[in-house]
């Protein structure tokens, strides 16, 4: 019987033993993923003691900071991080420490990162110690301008060129691509001067970044500095929890094309032309400059020149900016593109409108050819949908101007057809309805029976210039 019992006893113990390494096996597993996981996150982590001694830092902490782990393990967190005494006050009381900005006291680590702060327990309410994790704040404003970033839809393959005096501007403008030289794009409304840009960076070394347009002369001048530089949480009043990255920020490694730049109220130039000439930008309500490597592309239907002598432009932004200038002239100039570009643009609508194209008859192309085009590729674009959607039965009568070169009209014809799009009503409706109204944006929208953003948004759609008060 004591045989029995003690077979049991001893069957008993070897079960317990290999439940034993069995569980043993499972936590070594589940320590071992834990420590991959941690390693291979995407942000820097440290783990820090009550004491305030590093205790263990990440792989990808060691990666971001090329320093060595046993450099950190077992010193004084604030070594390093000179902010960590309010870090860690922020935490015991309780407070949020979300992606806040700071950066390491470690040779060679210059770079700015987001922190965040967090509280380890060891039950309910025992804090055993605390977790900073940080990334870098140029790859998050890299991600934020994925989002932000104008989608690029043109390159130089894109530019009809039939005439010699395109091809050879679209020859200047590839030979400037390869270049970080800021480029001034100047011609009238309609020319193409955001396609030319667009090709400009696709065709550049920093293809690979960012596209950033903003049209100067669409933002309200109270909110301009804050577009172009961002602002810090709290800046002012209504401003975003958090602050925000400006355009500036967004083109980081990339291209900002500066549009209708022309229409940059006079004090801001200044801070433009300091941003231009350090290579830094100060958000609003920040006090800690921000190094920005972006090529500026600037672009303007005005006389720059002319504006410098009427006071309206500084004439050392003028000098910055005008370093490579590329003149697009208008289609009247160039008519041998004319005819090219008006069947490119009915071929590619075609295809979108799931349409027969028309023919372009000898006649039609001959008025099409000397019509003088006040609205350049913008108006040709226009009426060329125009004529598709009516499937060619289109009356192309022109209208007398002084760049017509065919103007005759018979007295006893109907009046003459302009050709015009809803668009265009829409846009003159707004323009008159803004000069109408003094100005005053909030009475223009009222009018037109549409909300405050949605006409900012038209009015940044259509190029729209805001009257100086």
């Amino acid at each position: 019987m004591s045989k029995g019992r003690n077979k049991i006893i001893e069957d008993s113990h070897q079960r317990s033993a290999g439940n034993s390494s069995e569980l043993e096996q499972q936590l070594l597993e589940a320590h071992t993923f834990a420590f991959a996981l941690m390693n291979n996150l995407s942000y820097g982590v440290f783990a820090i003691d009550m004491q305030d001694d590093i205790q263990w830092v990440n792989d990808t902490a060691c990666r971001i900071l090329q320093t060595r782990r046993t450099v950190f393990v077992d010193k004084p967190v604030n070594h390093f991080l000179s902010q960590w005494p309010h870090m860690r006050d922020a935490v015991l009381n309780e407070e949020s420490y979300l992606d806040e900005e700071g950066s390491f006291d470690i040779p060679g680590a210059d770079e700015t990162f987001l922190f965040n702060a967090l509280p380890i327990y060891a039950g309910e309410n025992e804090i055993l110690g605390f977790i900073i994790t940080f990334r870098s704040f140029s790859r998050v404003a890299k991600l934020l301008g994925k989002y932000h970033a104008t989608p690029l839809r043109f390159t130089f393959d894109d530019i009809v060129a039939e005439s010699e005096q395109t091809r050879n501007i679209i020859s200047d403008a590839r030979k400037v691509s390869r270049t970080d030289s800021t480029v001034l794009l100047t011609g009238e409304s309609g020319t193409g001067k955001e396609v030319f840009a667009q090709s400009i960076h696709s065709y550049s070394l920093r293809r690979d970044q960012h596209f950033v347009a903003v049209n100067c002369g669409a933002i309200p001048e109270s909110l301009i500095e804050s577009e172009l530089f961002g602002y810090e949480d709290g800046a002012f009043t209504g401003s975003r929890k958090g602050g925000r990255t400006g355009k500036f920020e967004q083109a980081k490694g990339g291209t900002l094309f500066l549009d209708e730049i022309g229409e940059m109220p006079v004090n801001m130039q200044v801070k433009l032309l300091r941003t231009l000439q350090e290579g830094t930008i100060m958000r609003v309500g920040g006090y800690e400059p921000i190094p920005v490597n972006v090529r500026i592309i600037a672009a303007t239907n005005k006389n720059l020149q002319q504006e410098v002598n009427n006071g309206a432009f500084r004439l050392d932004l003028f000098y910055r900016l005008n370093v490579i200038h590329i003149a697009i002239p208008p289609l009247r100039e160039r008519t041998d593109d004319i005819i090219p570009l008006a069947n490119k643009i009915l071929m590619n609508k075609a295809a979108t409108m799931r349409k027969t194209v028309p023919r372009i008859s000898r006649q039609l192309a001959k008025k099409l050819v000397s019509y003088s085009w006040p609205g350049n590729v913008r108006e040709l674009n226009n009426f060329m949908e125009k004529f598709l959607v009516l499937d060619g039965d289109v009356d192309f009568r022109i209208k007398k101007t002084k760049n017509s070169i065919d103007s005759k009209v018979e007295k006893n014809e109907k009046p003459a057809f302009v050709p015009s799009s809803l668009q265009d009503i829409e846009k003159q409706a707004i323009v008159n309805t803004i000069n109408g109204s003094s100005g005053n944006l909030t009475k223009a929208a009222s009018i037109l029976g549409i909300s405050r953003n949605t006409l900012y948004q038209k009015i940044s759609k259509y190029n729209i210039p805001l009257p100086k008060k």
